[in-house]
């Protein structure tokens, strides 16, 4: 998902000023398009791959074409991984069945939430990382439990979240804007979650590309 200390760059702000960007649906090459094609294809014929239509739409395979340049071969290495790591981790139990109960809790200690959209329609997320306790975070919660929890965010933000966002603005939304505030951050309270941090990242870098 896209980042941004406080502000981003605009490439339309409206379905009548919208611009499709480049490498997106409605704004393919002829070069692109065919390795779209051809993704599609050996991923829908292969047995070895869960295919999904609901969950591999053409948007969706964009998003690992885009995150490999279009390299069809590492394209295709980037997407298997992503659905070994979803069998492993089990994210289609976490969606029908995880419950964060501690939500509440967790974020008296590490605020994070969704707050309006931006001028393009993106939905804002906002991290108050200058808040961290870390050790009433991890009194109300756990490592595996805050990953878990972030999964079914990322899950909840494809099928719920974007498509909300692109039909309020009229024109399909993909990323968000993401500010992390990090006023008064102790570097030591940040130290003590840097594997969760990194492992966060890795998830969304590697299996949510975007």
């Amino acid at each position: 998902m896209s980042q941004a200390q406080a502000a981003t760059t605009s490439s339309g702000s409206s379905s009548g000023s919208y611009v499709i960007p480049p490498g997106r649906l409605g704004n393919l090459t002829p070069e692109q398009q065919t390795t779209l094609d051809q993704f599609r294809t050996d991923l829908s014929s292969d047995a070895n791959f869960p295919w999904t239509p609901a969950r591999h739409d053409d948007a969706t395979l964009l998003r690992f074409l885009r995150a490999r340049k279009f390299d069809l071969v590492r394209s295709k290495e980037m997407i298997y991984a992503a659905e070994k790591w979803r069998k492993e981790f089990g994210v289609d139990d976490i969606v029908a069945n995880f419950k964060f109960e501690e939500k509440e809790e967790v974020n008296k200690y590490y605020p994070q939430f969704y707050h309006k959209t931006d001028k393009e329609g993106r939905p804002i997320y906002i991290e108050v990382l200058g808040k961290l306790d870390v050790g009433k975070l991890y009194a109300a919660t756990s490592e595996d439990r805050l990953l878990k929890r972030l999964v079914l965010e990322y899950e909840r933000f494809l099928t719920e979240r974007l498509p909300a966002c692109s039909r309020v603005v009229g024109h399909p939304v993909e990323t968000s804007c993401t500010i992390l505030d990090l006023n008064n951050v102790g570097l030591m309270q940040f130290y003590k979650v840097k594997n969760t941090v990194m492992e966060a990242a890795k998830i969304g870098q590697d299996y949510y590309p975007e």
